[in-house]
């Protein structure tokens, strides 16, 4: 593929992106902090990054880049997209030239990026309160046991609900959760995993639900 049709994909990604805007209700990003005690495993505390999207529907899309010790998560096509970038930025196809290869890369990446690992619904029950379960089919784990010293890397999802708290006309909000990981590959795993995230409203009416 060459630059220019690398473009013109690019160019009609952020023309999606900027009709779904007009849909967009909230946008919180936030950080979280907890554990997980997944079988064969074991527990261990962790820290991460969420980003949550909220349209104007009450449906949501979820984000989350968690991290601790000897593991680490992210959504399971973000991870795809990044390694094909990577290869097809790496490729040594004669055809192609540096650039096209470079630019085709890093769409591939965005794009990748932009598929969220789950979905929500936001159950508004009053000004301070909501409650949203969740469902995320599309993570990606990988995780060292050092007892055995395998190095595992596996597609997984999660079922859970989340509480949210709501301060300042919901411009925060304070989210315990606590959900049921499996994997995939049975070999890595499943367990209950609970926690605590902290995030602020980058957009949207804080006094609309």
């Amino acid at each position: 593929m060459n630059g220019i049709k690398t473009c013109l994909l690019f160019l009609i990604l952020i023309n999606s992106g900027l009709q779904a805007q007009s849909q967009v209700d909230k946008v919180y990003a936030g950080i979280n902090y907890g554990r997980f005690n997944l079988s064969g495993y074991t527990p261990r505390n962790y820290g991460g990054l969420n980003l949550d999207i909220q349209l104007e529907s009450n449906l949501g899309f979820h984000y989350n880049i968690s991290f601790a010790r000897d593991y680490f998560h992210m959504p399971a096509v973000g991870a795809l997209g990044f390694q094909l970038g990577a290869h097809i930025a790496s490729s040594k196809k004669s055809t192609d030239t540096t650039n096209d290869k470079i630019g085709l890369g890093i769409f591939i990446a965005i794009l990748g990026m932009l598929i969220p690992e789950g979905i929500y619904y936001n159950f508004q029950v009053n000004d301070g309160l909501s409650f949203a379960p969740y469902l995320n089919p599309l993570q990606m784990d990988f995780i060292s046991n050092k007892s055995t010293e395998e190095n595992r890397r596996s597609f997984g999802g999660a079922l859970g609900i989340r509480t949210h708290l709501y301060f300042s006309d919901k411009k925060f909000r304070i989210s315990p959760y606590a959900e049921y990981k499996i994997h995939y590959d049975e070999k890595l795993g499943k367990g209950p995993a609970f926690g605590l995230c902290f995030s602020i409203n980058l957009k949207g009416n804080s006094a609309n639900g």
